[in-house]
């Protein structure tokens, strides 16, 4: 599929500017698409939303910074664009399951938490990628009228 250049490219910015401010906007103009389009494509090859991907990037990257830095976290919530130390902690709880404070008193045999792979390291799966254009966004558009359809009582 064509298509995968583009969100090679997009993964390939995500990775560059973690800790850059970086929009939907912006990461589908690195890809070349509409926004519409680009988050559509992404979630279908990947399997992840575009939004999801980056902060469970940022997160992941900031778990590395925890573990083999001094830095406060509040520093290292405030480098991977975080609105605050608080936001940070609550992100990273639901991910990691345990406090920063705690992931980085814990056993050094831990490297990080379990984090979507990086741009360079994701393979997006040929079964995906070797579906035409027009199947997926048939079943995108069914999977959201899905959601409005009444269930009928048995």
């Amino acid at each position: 599929m064509k298509d995968t250049k583009g969100v090679e490219r997009a993964l390939n910015f995500i990775e560059e500017n973690l800790g850059t401010k970086i929009s939907l906007e912006d990461i589908a103009d690195a890809a070349n698409y509409s926004q519409w389009y680009f988050h559509r494509l992404f979630r279908v090859l990947t399997g992840y939303c575009v939004n999801d991907y980056l902060r469970k990037r940022r997160l992941c990257e900031a778990s590395h910074v925890l573990l083999y830095t001094t830095k406060s976290i509040a520093k290292i919530a405030k480098d991977f664009q975080f609105e605050s130390q608080a936001a940070f902690t609550r992100s990273f709880s639901s991910v990691a399951g345990i406090t920063p404070g705690k992931f980085r008193q814990a056993d050094r045999s831990v490297d990080s938490i379990s984090c979507p792979q990086s741009g360079q390291e994701l393979q997006i799966s040929q079964e995906r990628s070797n579906k035409d254009e027009s199947t997926l966004y048939k079943q995108s558009r069914l999977r959201h009228y899905r959601r409005f359809l009444p269930i009928k009582p048995q």
